[in-house]
């Protein structure tokens, strides 16, 4: 994150359509991200790195977001989009990053829980630390379904309970976690 990176000029668009009631399709992510050369390159940066690397470099951007899936592809827009706050501290991003990594794979082991949905909760807990403006507020402008926004507020429904375990933890609360 503190490198110097491509500017973009999309993302506020492609947040909001990853985050629609139905999510958006691997094509109208790819045509939203064309449309920017910053987004383009950074997407085809991750796809060739060694963590997503298959054994040939991919040759379009098309070619990257299939080898990332839709629903990496959201992960990384809401990432990208959080470190572009450059105003704030450093380890609000990282709590940030941490958490819905975290709620990402320990969703996997709870009930009804969907792990891209925990992730997001995750991730836009720290939203109004990050952004100085009330949650509920930050929510509103998301347009976030009723789920996922009160997974963040309430921590209710399967997600939202999950993130208050989490968050149990961080506070040391082992106890509540497990």
């Amino acid at each position: 994150i503190s490198e110097t990176v491509a500017p973009t000029h999309r993302l506020g668009a492609l947040v909001s359509l990853t985050h629609g009631t139905a999510g958006a399709s691997l094509e109208e992510l790819e045509r939203h991200i064309c449309e920017d050369p910053g987004l383009s390159y950074r997407f085809v940066r991750l796809a060739n790195s060694a963590f997503y690397a298959g054994r040939s470099p991919v040759g379009s951007i098309r070619q990257a977001l299939m080898r990332l899936g839709a629903a990496a592809v959201s992960q990384w827009i809401m990432l990208f989009a959080l470190s572009n706050m450059t105003d704030r501290p450093q380890h609000l991003l990282n709590t940030a990053v941490h958490r819905a990594r975290l709620c990402e794979l320990l969703a996997r082991d709870y009930p009804d829980t969907i792990p891209e949905r925990a992730f997001s909760a995750g991730l836009f807990s720290v939203l109004d630390a990050l952004l100085g403006r009330p949650m509920l507020e930050l929510i509103e402008d998301l347009c976030l379904d009723d789920r996922l926004a009160s997974a963040i507020t309430d921590h209710r429904g399967p997600e939202g309970r999950l993130l208050a375990a989490v968050l149990a933890y961080e506070r040391g609360e082992v106890a509540a976690f497990i």
